[in-house]
């Protein structure tokens, strides 16, 4: 006979509750203080090694934190790292749209694919027209490739509104480029008008790359009065 799942479970529940109740109090069996803006916390090495491969590498490899007993980490500030062991320990964090950024930051950093994962699954929740352009530029950078489709999808379904944001005019002519080919076919005179403004923006660095913007909608599908409107405008 062997435990169940269950008891295993609770098990292992039980070890960790200890071991964080250990480095918020007692402190019997630390041997790592980790230091963020003037703040101390007591950890132990092995547990973040587990959880964390930058952790891992940082307490096994030749490097001087290793045998450091005091270990700075700067570029994680001291509340997001409070949050960081906290998930290390227990598995629980808050993620809110208001730093679902920074979490998703702190887990790259420390390499925490847990983390990682459950900001991702947070991201996809919230994605809409205001914040799709910004959360599939840190979608990129961070590999999200699940949270990319999400984003362009819903840039494809809101252009027109999409257009308006600042972080439309800051997309660089491949990210440009690509929503184009995703757009919608019904939404041509959008695209116009926001390749348009796009253009406009910093017309010395991107006037020259218009007509190979422009060569990818279909004229046909504009309305006679839209076209009639761009027609005026244009004329000196």
């Amino acid at each position: 006979m062997r435990p169940t799942p269950e008891e295993r479970s609770l098990h292992k529940e039980k070890i960790m509750d200890y071991l964080n109740f250990d480095r918020k109090g007692p402190n019997r069996h630390c041997n790592k203080t980790l230091t963020s803006d003037g703040k101390n916390f007591s950890v132990h090495d092995c547990i973040l090694g587990a959880a964390s491969d930058y952790f891992k590498t940082m307490f096994s490899v030749e490097m001087k934190e290793k045998y450091d007993e005091v270990v700075s980490v700067e570029n994680v500030p001291l509340e997001r790292l409070e949050n960081v062991l906290e998930f290390i320990y227990s598995g629980d964090i808050e993620v809110t749209e208001e730093n679902m950024l920074e979490v998703l930051e702190d887990s790259e950093y420390t390499q925490i694919e847990g983390l990682k994962s459950f900001c991702n699954r947070f991201i996809l929740q919230v994605v809409s027209a205001d914040n799709c352009l910004k959360l599939r530029a840190y979608a990129k950078r961070y590999n999200l490739d699940d949270v990319v489709d999400r984003t362009d999808q819903s840039i494809k379904d809101n252009f027109a509104s999409v257009m308006k944001h600042k972080d439309f005019m800051q997309l660089d002519v491949g990210d440009m480029t690509n929503i184009i080919k995703q757009r919608n076919k019904d939404q041509e005179e959008a695209v116009f008008t926001g390749i348009v403004q796009w253009v406009n923006y910093n017309p010395l660095q991107r006037e020259e790359l218009f007509v190979n913007l422009f060569s990818q909608i279909d004229i046909s599908s504009m309305s006679s009065g839209f076209l009639a409107e761009v027609s005026t405008e244009v004329e000196p």
